[in-house]
């Protein structure tokens, strides 16, 4: 931020501040090494289909959840592309309920739906890793008037492998993550001797003024939000920050703990 000074200045804050640049992140620092599963996987996992015996159709899938509850296993696979998005899953329930179990593929593309259904699926799962082996399902529909019916003449095979790539976090070191840090536009600060000020905000097109009160010491400077309601001023609490003046340039900056 760049001032326009008074003359007669008392406390280096006061004046009009504009806002030259601004940035932010949301970091994660742990107090051990260990290893951060974020979601990214590698592998080939492929579900082809057939139509009387010839391939009409290949699709990948690239991630994969596995749940396990009191009942059984649910293992749930998906990919998506711009011309289609697929589903696999497998519902592999304890005994007595094993009699429920089943696996089945659901395809979507710009020509329609297929689904497929099957009981004889094979995988095999490791700590960050799932293996399917080979599970062949046949293509079910639903006809009015008459419900579910199995179309022998189309099926599907899955198979392949996928593994959840991990990063290793360094204790005690800040690492960057991906997350959407909204920052504003301009942000014009006028900050009184009295106490009082103003500050014009704009986010995303939005701009508000509002009046604030602010207080600092040899370090951090704290604002404010100042309405009047039935005659009386009533403040909101505001951010504080940390300050540095370098010349005719105010540097605000604020840390905040998201697991306190």
């Amino acid at each position: 931020m760049l001032a326009c000074e008074d003359k007669e200045e008392i406390n280096p804050l006061v004046g009009t501040w504009n806002m030259t640049s601004a940035n932010g992140g949301l970091y994660l620092k742990l107090n051990k090494t260990q290893m951060l599963y974020m979601g990214e996987m590698s592998g080939d996992m492929k579900v082809s289909t057939f139509h009387n015996g010839t391939s009409d159709g290949t699709y990948g899938l690239n991630e994969f959840y596995i749940d396990e509850t009191f009942d059984g296993m649910v293992i749930g696979v998906q990919g998506y592309e711009e011309d289609y998005s697929i589903y696999y899953n497998i519902t592999d329930y304890n005994s007595p309920l094993d009699q429920y179990n089943g696996s089945r593929v659901d395809i979507s593309t710009s020509l329609g739906y297929l689904e497929f259904v099957g009981q004889n699926y094979n995988y095999t799962i490791g700590e960050h890793s799932l293996t399917i082996n080979a599970d062949t399902l046949i293509r079910q529909l639903y006809v009015d008037n008459t419900g579910y019916v199995i179309d022998s003449t189309r099926h599907a095979t899955v198979s392949g492998s996928l593994t959840e790539m991990g990063m290793e976090i360094l204790a005690n070191e800040n690492i960057l993550l991906e997350d959407e840090f909204f920052m504003p536009e301009e942000i014009i600060i006028i900050i009184n001797e009295d106490g009082t000020g103003e500050i014009d905000e704009t986010f995303e097109g939005d701009r508000e003024k509002s009046d604030i009160e602010w207080v600092s010491t040899d370090s951090t400077f704290t604002w404010t939000y100042c309405e009047e309601y039935d005659g009386q001023i009533e403040c909101d609490e505001g951010p504080e920050f940390k300050f540095e003046i370098s010349g005719e340039t105010l540097i605000l900056s604020q840390y905040e703990d998201m697991c306190e």
